[in-house]
């Protein structure tokens, strides 16, 4: 009995230094305060920089085999940081800083509310610093909050994840293969390799895999299908969107009636914009039962453009938020004042009836199938496109700078808040 009860003391000794030793590294590893946060909100400049980037480094102009360089400076890291912060709040705030041969990074992540983190603090910070030695990359001086990992250590935790992810991930050892070197300079940052299309494919699959669910990828299936069958029976010389979006959402509304109207709202209005786009969704994620689609151009207003803005701009909504569909539309409209067909407010206001359309359709199983029914039955373009007459179009950089100054100003605020007036009138949203 006696021996029982030192036993009894000894593991509960044991548990209360363990214990202890846990609530030592925890509050050694949380922080009330973020080592580093990017406040400011991404502009509609950054965002065509970052879209510049990615036309300019597209992987479908690369050739199989091709022997590739991409330089990428601190301020796109931190650029590309940004835009991810603003479309995943939440995530980790990272910053870059590179040197010849070697890099320094800051990561704050900002944990949930809950007891641990109300007590100890709500972010985890870390800061490492990663050295070249020819093609090999090593960890210095690795710091999770106040506790100082060991460099050997931290080396062989590293080493042992690359050997985890190369034996389980088939692409990320595909991708390794393919990775030449990776080389620090001073600001920026250079990433060799051989160009595989095979593991672009896989990657681009597997990305997609996460995106859109089982549900969703049959569900767009289903659309393009239905899409298919539609268009070749249209055979008006310049239909209205209308004579697309009546037959479209009729069909969304019988398939509502044993599905989910949200998801089957979601999934047309990305098989629309797509199609405004001349790309099919199954086709394009290599279905091997993908149809075939025969491409037509739909007039809103008259203009096929007008068209293409309203359901691109509503499929960017359902992929994403609509702040930045509201900014992808924009930054088109600004690129265009540079010498090309000049800042439109009409264009700008088919973008915002197509994120105002979308937000509405996907708001609630209720508002679903409210503008699945309207929508069916519809065939004035007034219910969801506002009026364009008097908004002014063709405005090259100059002239748009001097009447508006910028999209802060009064002037350009006044003709926006116009445009919601009128899109708000349309019959689609009158309850």
């Amino acid at each position: 009995m006696k021996f029982i009860k030192q036993l009894l003391k000894l593991g509960f000794s044991l548990f209360l230094i363990i214990a202890i030793i846990v609530a030592i590294i925890i509050s050694m590893s949380l922080s009330e305060h973020a080592l580093y946060i990017e406040k400011t909100r991404i502009t509609d400049t950054e965002i065509s920089q970052v879209r510049d980037f990615i036309k300019e480094n597209n992987p479908l102009y690369f050739k199989q085999g091709q022997q590739k360089t991409l330089s990428i400076s601190e301020k796109q890291i931190r650029l590309f940081s940004k835009y991810i912060q603003n479309k995943f709040p939440g995530e980790p705030q990272i910053k870059v800083k590179l040197f010849p041969a070697s890099a320094f990074f800051i990561a704050s992540i900002k944990l949930p509310n809950n007891p641990i983190s109300n007590i100890f603090g709500h972010y985890v910070n870390i800061t490492l610093e990663i050295l070249q030695s020819n093609k090999q990359l090593k960890l210095r001086s690795l710091e999770v909050g106040s506790i100082k990992i060991p460099d050997t250590l931290s080396n062989l935790f590293l080493q042992q994840i690359h050997q985890q992810l190369t034996e389980r991930i088939t692409e990320y050892r595909a991708g390794i293969d393919s990775l030449d070197k990776l080389t620090f300079n001073k600001a920026r940052l250079d990433i060799d390799f051989v160009w595989d299309k095979n593991i672009a494919k896989q990657v681009k699959n597997k990305m997609l895999g996460s995106i859109f669910s089982e549900d969703m990828l049959n569900t767009m299936n289903a659309y393009t299908q239905h899409l298919s069958i539609v268009v070749p029976n249209i055979t008006i010389s310049q239909p209205s969107l209308t004579t697309l979006l009546q037959p479209m959402f009729n069909h969304a509304a019988k398939r509502s009636q044993n599905n989910d109207p949200v998801l089957e709202n979601r999934a047309l209005f990305i098989v629309l914009g797509a199609y405004m786009l001349n790309k099919n969704i199954p086709e394009f994620m290599g279905s091997p039962n993908a149809a075939v689609l025969v491409y037509k151009d739909f007039y809103l207003k008259n203009r096929s453009d007008l068209s293409k803005h309203f359901l691109v701009s509503a499929a960017l909504t359902a992929l994403a938020d609509p702040s930045i569909a509201h900014a992808i539309g924009l930054e088109k409209e600004m690129n265009d004042s540079d010498g090309g067909s000049g800042f439109s407010f009409a264009d700008l206001a088919a973008d915002k009836a197509g994120v105002t359309l979308a937000n509405t359709a996907l708001n609630s199983a209720r508002y679903a199938r409210l503008v699945q029914q309207r929508l069916a039955s519809s065939t004035l373009e007034s219910d969801f496109m506002p009026d364009i007459h008097h908004l002014p179009e063709g405005l090259q950089n100059l002239n748009f700078k001097r009447i508006y100054n910028n999209t802060e100003s009064a002037d350009y605020k006044r003709v926006i808040k116009l445009i919601d007036q009128r899109i708000a009138r349309g019959g689609i949203y009158n309850h």
